[in-house]
Order: structure tokens, then C-alpha cells, then sequence
């Protein structure tokens, strides 16, 4: 006898849909931070979370483009992705193990593409995903790991590795190559990228010096991530520029996103701010630039002066723990709630969209 869920579900209904896969994503993300922070034993399950949580990714796509994509999805798939990246990368910038210009840098890159995004929807300029730009999340995702393990590694371990992850899709490339006649376009850029982490590796230990492959490999992530972002950063200008130019919202956004994330990023590694508050902002703000997405596609994208007033206001509270330390944990827990009404005001606006 069939239970009462398998009795109501509508036929083609899964069992389990993409928006619910999204926002188990989400929920160990916290947990995968709080680890890195916990020391080298601690990594090893930060880092086997992270490759399931990785691995759904897949998993939530596939099931969005079989059943039918919804609002909800198109606002949580890109957030799980940029808060994934935000809660690996930021505790491994402030840990020392990569260098926190570049993860800046990185976060900046998404800030400002989101920004660009709603200037462009509210205009109704519409831009085709590059492949690079499918590409770079995963590098990012995979970066991150192989880092991670290979600081955890000997020189021995590291190689073993490296090595490993290059003949996977070299062996599966030429299999299919041989086999089937194809040459499948993710598998030859799979070979291609993960030469690059063992050629930097390579190098830094024929140096002694092992900061240029972490280093190296972080600064080569965060150009990926940039050059993946011409299109919307330059190549959609005279477009912008034939509709109209920027609005006042549009160039409040654009400053905000410059702003926040080096302040953040700078006020985390020199220890003016606690690490739960700066990730808690990445996470927020993460999520409102998404929502502002959403907004924007359907014209209703929010008015310059509060935008303005929650992401500036948060950045110089973060900002005033640089001269008066002492007051750090108050003055970031107030950014968080500027952060947090204004983002509770953004969604219940926006909620007959997504709900």
C-alpha cells in the first residue's frame, strides 16, 4: 500500500526537487567554515563535506532542467554556489594559506557582476553565459579542495594527488576519443586546467618555496573568475550606454560592490573583526545581490537610498573596528543587523515572486 505523500504527488513530481537539494546545500556551509578554523584534523571532514556538497550541484541542475526551473531555483542555485565559495575561501585567506588580496578581488568580481546584471535586466539587456563563465564556479569549487589537501599533504601525498586528478580525465578523454570518435569539450578543459596546479606545484618545489604554488594557483583562480566577467563588465557597456547609461541605483550598487568586500575581507585578516560576523555579510549580501536579480527582471529593483544605507552602512560600521578595536564585536554585530532589516525588507517585498 502506497504511503499518503506517494498517493497526493502529482505524477513526474520527484521526490525530492532542485530547490530542496539548493538549500541542503546551504545548510552545512556554516559547518565547512567553523572546521577550516579547527586546525589540520579538522580539515579532512571540512574537506570531504565540502566534495558532497560540491557534488550536488550537479544533482540540483539535473533536476531543474528535467522538471522545470521555478523562481525560488533561479535565486538559491547561484546563491548556494557564491556562499560555498565565500565560506571556503575567506577562512582560507584568513588561515594564511592564500593570499587575501586575491580573495578580495575574487568577491569583488561577484559583486560586481551581480550589480551589472541588474542594471542590465532593468533595461531588458539579456546576455548568453559565456562557457567560461560555467566553467570558473567549478574551478573555483575544486581549487579550493585540492589546496586544502595538498597543504595537508607531504611532497610525496601532494604529487600522488595531483597527479591523480590529472589522469582521471585524460584516461576518461582518451577512452571517449578512442572509443566513441568525441572529443568532449569539459574533459579536454578538465586535462587542460588541472595541469596548471601541478606544473605551480612543480615550480615551487624545485624553489623550496611552496607560497608560489598556493599563492600562484589562488592569483591564476581570481583572473579566471575576471576574465570569465568581461562580458558583462565590458562588453555589455555600449549596450548600457544605448539605453541609457547608469542611474543613480545602478552607481550606488557598483561603489557598494567595491567597497564591502575589501573592507570585509581587510577587516577579517587583520583581526579587527570576528569571522562569523564577516561571513555572515558575505552570506547576506550574497543573498540580496541575488534577490536584486530577481527584482530587476521583473522591474521592480529597489531605489538607490536604501540600498545605499544598508551596504555602505554596514561597510563603515566594519570599517570604524579598525580605529576603535576594542568595540569590534559590537560595531560588526550592529553591520550584521543594518545587513539582516535591510535584506529582511528586500525579500518580504519581493516574496509574491519566489513563494
Amino acid at each position: 500500500m502506497s504511503s499518503p505523500s506517494e498517493a497526493t504527488r502529482a505524477p513526474g513530481r520527484p521526490l525530492v526537487t532542485a530547490n530542496q537539494v539548493t538549500v541542503t546545500r546551504l545548510i552545512p556551509m556554516p559547518l565547512i567554515a567553523w572546521l577550516i578554523y579547527q586546525g589540520p584534523t579538522a580539515w579532512w571532514m571540512a574537506i570531504g563535506i565540502a566534495f558532497v556538497v560540491g557534488s550536488t550541484d550537479y544533482l540540483d541542475g539535473h533536476l531543474a532542467r528535467k522538471y522545470g526551473p521555478t523562481e525560488l531555483g533561479a535565486l538559491l542555485d547561484p546563491l548556494a554556489d557564491k556562499v560555498f565559495l565565500a565560506f571556503m575561501y575567506v577562512p582560507l585567506a584568513d588561515r594564511g594559506l592564500v593570499p587575501s588580496i586575491a580573495v578580495g578581488l575574487m568577491f569583488v568580481r561577484e559583486f560586481l557582476v551581480t550589480a551589472m546584471r541588474s542594471a542590465y535586466a532593468q533595461r531588458h539587456i539579456q546576455f548568453e553565459t559565456s562557457y567560461l563563465a560555467k566553467v570558473k564556479t567549478w574551478v573555483q569549487m575544486q581549487g579550493a579542495g585540492t589546496l586544502m589537501v595538498c597543504a595537508l599533504l607531504d611532497r610525496t601525498g601532494a604529487y600522488v594527488v595531483l597527479f591523480g586528478t590529472l589522469a582521471v580525465p585524460l584516461a576518461v578523454l582518451i577512452v571517449v576519443l578512442v572509443g566513441r570518435r568525441r572529443l568532449y569539450r569539459n574533459l579536454l578543459v578538465g586535462t587542460a586546467l588541472m595541469l596548471i596546479p601541478l606544473g605551480l606545484y612543480a615550480a615551487a618545489d624545485a624553489l623550496g618555496d611552496m607560497r608560489l604554488f598556493f599563492h600562484g594557483a589562488t592569483w591564476i583562480l581570481t583572473a579566471l573568475t575576471w576574465v570569465s566577467a568581461l562580458d558583462y563588465l565590458v562588453g555589455g557597456l555600449p549596450r548600457l550606454r544605448r539605453a541609457g547609461g547608469f542611474g543613480r541605483a545602478d552607481a550606488v550598487r557598483v561603489v557598494g560592490a567595491v567597497i564591502l568586500p575589501i573592507v570585509l575581507i581587510a577587516a577579517l585578516v587583520s583581526g579587527a573583526a570576528p569571522p562569523w560576523a564577516v561571513l555572515g555579510l558575505f552570506a547576506i549580501e550574497l543573498a540580496v545581490g541575488g534577490l536584486d536579480n530577481l527584482l530587476s527582471v521583473h522591474g521592480r529593483s529597489g531605489p538607490a537610498l536604501p540600498w545605499g544605507g544598508r551596504v555602505l552602512g554596514a561597510s563603515l560600521l566594519v570599517a570604524a573596528a579598525f580605529p576603535y578595536p576594542a568595540a569590534a564585536v559590537a560595531l560588526c554585530s550592529a553591520a550584521l543587523v543594518v545587513s539582516a532589516v535591510g535584506a529582511a525588507i528586500e525579500f518580504w517585498r519581493g516574496r509574491d515572486l519566489y513563494l
